[in-house]
């Protein structure tokens, strides 16, 4: 099961609401200049016919697609949340300031770091979030920088659907709340990844 949250800390269905519009993935801070995209294409146009990855350029929900028309013949044990998640969690109350959530961030080596209110999950901060923090920002409140929604999974989620979600609503990362409404830990595209080299698909999901 899988909820959005908003700053005040309530919970919903996720289907029942979605995420708002500008809340799907984390603010972009710079863009390539136009060198940068002249090279880039100029690598893809030299590349040799049958080189890449054939979804490329498709929608999430294509990828999703083919992956399970992959899958169908090939049954196996999925993992959950609990078994990827890193944990335990660092997280900041919402009434902080900005300095003292990228003290927090850089203190414990974290890129994303939970926000809860009341000791309910709140929101989401990314490292890249900060990337032109300022000196005089300092003193500014956390929420300047939190989207007005959080999505969450629960501990006995399958990696495979928060993957599917993750890549659906461009999240880097999915806190993991259990039923007693207590974050007990984040998953990351980077766990993921990790738990994919170490284990591999079969393993990973089904």
């Amino acid at each position: 099961m899988f909820y959005v949250w908003d700053r005040d800390g309530y919970r919903r269905p996720y289907g029942r609401v979605r995420l708002a519009a500008n809340d799907h993935r984390v603010p972009v801070v710079s863009e390539m200049d136009s060198s940068q995209t002249l090279e880039t294409q100029h690598v893809r146009a030299n590349m040799p016919s049958g080189q890449g990855d054939p979804s490329a350029g498709h929608s999430a929900h294509y990828a999703i697609r083919q992956y399970k028309n992959r899958q169908s013949n090939s049954p196996a044990i999925s993992m959950v949340a609990s078994q990827v998640m890193s944990t335990p969690v660092i997280d900041i109350d919402i009434n902080h300031t900005l300095w003292a959530a990228w003290q927090q961030m850089q203190r414990h080596r974290v890129r994303y770091l939970p926000v809860c209110r009341d000791n309910k999950l709140a929101g989401l901060l990314a490292e890249r979030q900060f990337l032109f923090f300022r000196t005089e920002d300092r003193q500014r409140p956390l929420m300047d920088l939190l989207a007005s929604t959080v999505l969450s999974a629960q501990p006995d989620s399958s990696v495979e659907a928060i993957s599917q979600l993750m890549l659906v609503e461009h999240l880097p990362a999915m806190p993991i709340v259990n039923d007693q409404h207590q974050l007990v830990g984040i998953v990351s595209r980077s766990d993921i990844l990790r738990r994919l080299l170490t284990h591999g698909t079969t393993e990973l999901w089904a």
